[in-house]
């Protein structure tokens, strides 16, 4: 079983989602389809989002801000 956690955090509180998945491959789409919503919900101030893939670190996402001011992390992508 392989096992994944998003961690999101910010200046003032912190969650952890977990998951796993029997195929190494689906855990990793699963990890990273649970980062693309969480930040695509956006949150106030700069969110970090820390994923893990069982014992390895698979990335660490760190948000700020536009040169608008306005957070980079926000914004649903155009089409």
């Amino acid at each position: 079983m392989t096992t994944w956690t998003l961690t999101t955090s910010d200046s003032t509180s912190e969650r952890v989602t977990i998951g796993a998945d029997a195929d190494p491959l689906r855990a990793r789409r699963q990890l990273v389809a649970a980062a693309r919503s969480q930040i695509h919900q956006g949150a106030a101030g700069t969110p970090r989002y820390v994923l893990q893939q069982d014992d390895e670190l698979v990335a660490i996402i760190q948000t700020g801000y536009t040169e608008a001011g306005s957070p980079n992390h926000a914004a649903p992508p155009k089409c």
